[in-house]
């Protein structure tokens, strides 16, 4: 994700929250992985100052311009555009992923669920060991990228036990059939959960294809048995 703009007292400045910034915004101020999920329910100006000074920073390395702003100069600059921090926090929460705020802790039989506490370290055992990203691509990434990086990565294995299921199934299905007076297709011999799942919308139009391939399937198997037989 590139760097976004935000004009802050008439000057346009590069802001991005990427992983790297956000590392020295939790060093500068203490502040845990967890609790920058909620940063928008009870930020304090000082918070909010730093983490905008870090965007600052970090969109300047990103975009290659010199930084040499403080954290006083960006108060004074604040003080003519207050709409500026707005829209610079706009943009936090768009990169991070998620609307501030809006996450509340959740209970289930009358108890609090148990927070699960979530370090760089356990980011960087995702990022370098499932996902195969280096450091830089990585730290170059807002929480944004890395959620759907995570998510298509879940997808893509998903997929891939999804297709072995059915190339067993085939399988199975090309082993026996050879023995069987009349040959069947692979959905015959079983229904696998995901193909239960489909919307009612598109079920019509999945049956038919299937029952088309089917038929196709089950006259391929009845023309080579034939030809054994003859042979």
């Amino acid at each position: 994700m590139n760097y976004e703009l935000v004009e802050i007292a008439g000057k346009q400045y590069p802001l991005f929250f990427g992983f790297n910034g956000l590392r020295k915004y939790c060093a500068i101020t203490g502040t845990s992985l967890n609790k920058l999920m909620n940063l928008g329910q009870d930020m304090t100006l000082d918070q909010a100052l730093k983490l905008v000074l870090v965007g600052i920073e970090e969109g300047c390395r990103k975009s290659g311009q010199e930084f040499n702003m403080t954290i006083d100069e960006l108060s004074d600059k604040l003080d003519t555009d207050m709409s500026g921090l707005t829209k610079a926090l706009e943009i936090f929460g768009k990169q991070m992923g998620h609307n501030m705020g809006t996450q509340k802790a959740t209970k289930k039989k009358g108890k609090r669920t148990k927070e699960v506490i979530v370090t760089f370290d356990d980011l960087e055992e995702i990022a370098f060991g499932e996902l195969g990203l280096t450091p830089d691509e990585f730290y170059m990434m807002t929480p944004r990228n890395f959620i759907n990086a995570q998510n298509g990565h879940k997808r893509l294995y998903k997929q891939n036990q999804q297709a072995e299921w059915e190339r067993a199934r085939w399988m199975s299905c090309v082993i026996i059939n050879p023995h069987l007076k009349r040959g069947i297709s692979p959905g015959k011999i079983t229904t696998f959960p995901w193909e239960k799942k489909r919307s009612t919308k598109n079920q019509l139009k999945y049956d038919l294809e299937r029952l088309k391939k089917e038929s196709e399937f089950d006259d391929r198997v009845q023309e080579k048995l034939k030809k054994k037989n003859n042979a």
